[in-house]
């Protein structure tokens, strides 16, 4: 897509708009592919700053990108144009409406892709974190259920321990109130 890009505006003589568009766009471009291999090298730390710094930029590239646009396309190059110049590959003047409208359209189409798609990966990105952030809590609710489920079956054996440990005296006190109770012996007064 960029060859298009490049092609229309050489074609038509448009090369300086180009090289401001596609400077802004690949200096965008080089952030992120840093930020990507900073990720990749597992310098998670270092790479979350730069990883926000990059979408205000990209931000800020795209909404120049588009401004600048506007302002050559529609306020600047028609203050150039003049009936009486001839427009061809020969003299290489295209500036006139037919051109600079399609390049113009051509160049918010793209700028505007580009958004849809940052924004489409920023949503991503907030989900992937939603989603880490709730398994986390899963997991330490869990956690906090098993260590909640041993306390209250530690109770619940200490307890059974002590009743058993208390009917065991119980039996035993009985037992014991038994054998020294009194004998009748047989005659003896």
């Amino acid at each position: 897509m960029n060859l298009v890009f490049v092609l229309a505006f050489y074609s038509f003589s448009y090369i300086r708009l180009g090289i401001f568009f596609f400077t802004v766009h690949h200096l965008v471009e080089c952030l992120d592919s840093a930020v990507t291999v900073l990720e990749f090298a597992g310098k998670q730390q270092a790479a979350q700053p730069l990883r926000t710094v990059w979408s205000g930029v990209f931000v800020v590239g795209r909404i120049g990108t588009m401004a600048i646009a506007a302002a050559a396309f529609l306020f600047g190059l028609p203050k150039l144009y003049d009936d009486n110049t001839s427009v061809g590959f020969k003299t290489g003047n295209f500036n006139i409406p037919v051109v600079r409208f399609p390049l113009f359209a051509a160049v918010i189409a793209i700028s505007l892709y580009y958004m849809w798609q940052f924004v489409i990966f920023q949503i991503s990105q907030r989900n992937e974190v939603l989603e880490r952030q709730e398994s986390a809590a899963k997991e330490r609710q869990q956690q906090r259920e098993k260590k909640r489920n041993r306390r209250d079956q530690e109770a619940r054996r200490r307890k059974k321990e002590e009743e058993e440990n208390e009917t065991e005296v119980v039996e035993r006190g009985s037992a014991s109130e038994k054998d020294s109770s009194p004998r009748k012996s047989g005659g003896r007064k």
